[in-house]
């Protein structure tokens, strides 16, 4: 189970209107935080973009017992939680985007233990290498446009193209390709590619089946996509080096300034993700 192309790049940028001001000695009141870029923006919104993409794959790939093929990812920012400037660490000119490996993105650890629920070791969740489909047929899976139909699980083909309307819940999509793609049950591994668009489409309930959906939720969602990062960069926070020079001169601890009194954009629940931003699923 393929997912073709990449999930594109976010270039829109925001001015976060509430930002964390230090007083007159730590931040230059010429300087206008509320209008400071944030480079991290279009990371951000590219990695909503693809975690959403990655969710709804692995979703169909459970609902057909199959394995989803490893896509590729694309980073806008180095994974660092400090010292960043354009998004980069000082003095490394990386191009953006750029290939990101899954470690990047996602911890690792929690993909690894991903898989043991109700008490049973059912081992990590485990994607496909591109090579090991390579050469073999595959058939396309298209989600139509809300303006081409919704709803239900009534599909067809054109030009050899498997097609359903948009809405379509994961477990009814399912249903109507498993009889249209025998090969996996036959001695040959069937593949099935869709692209960034139609995983999008898919129904905003993801399953019909509940208990399936709740299997789907604790089994990967719960661990897979827990893990979100804090991106701070020079550009939001030109204050911290006077701030922290007068912490020193007043011989007081500099950490919790640095936990509170930056402005980082991210998910986790600290005092220096400002905004947060809820990446999901």
């Amino acid at each position: 189970f393929a997912l073709e192309g990449g999930a594109g790049s976010a270039s829109r940028c925001y001015h976060p209107r509430h930002l964390v001001l230090g007083g007159r000695a730590e931040a230059p009141p010429a300087f206008d935080y509320a209008r400071a870029p944030d480079p991290a923006a279009p990371h951000v919104a590219m990695q909503y973009v693809q975690r959403s993409v990655l969710r709804n794959a692995l979703a169909l790939a459970s609902a057909l017992g199959w394995q989803l093929v490893r896509p590729r990812l694309w980073a806008l920012c180095e994974r660092h939680w400090w010292h960043l400037k354009d998004c980069r660490l000082p003095g490394n000119p990386l191009p953006m985007p750029y290939e990101a490996p899954y470690d990047t993105l996602f911890n690792l650890e929690d993909w690894n233990q991903a898989g043991a629920e109700d008490g049973a070791a059912a081992g990590p969740i485990q994607l496909a290498e591109e090579g090991e489909v390579r050469g073999l047929e595959a058939r396309r899976l298209h989600l139509l446009p809300p303006s081409d139909g919704g709803g239900g699980a009534a599909g067809g083909s054109v030009e050899g193209d498997l097609v359903l309307p948009h809405g379509t819940s994961f477990d009814a999509a399912a249903r109507f390709l498993r009889p249209r793609l025998g090969n996996a049950s036959g001695g040959r591994r069937a593949v099935v590619e869709l692209d960034v668009r139609s995983l999008l489409r898919f129904s905003p309930c993801g399953f019909d089946d509940e208990a399936a959906a709740a299997r789907f939720q604790r089994r990967v969602v719960e661990r897979l996509f827990r893990g979100q990062y804090s991106y701070c960069g020079e550009e939001r926070n030109p204050h911290v080096d006077a701030m922290l020079a007068n912490a020193r001169a007043k011989h007081q601890p500099e950490e919790p300034l640095l936990m509170t009194r930056r402005n980082c954009t991210g998910q986790p629940a600290n005092d220096f993700n400002k905004p947060k931003v809820d990446l999901g699923p």
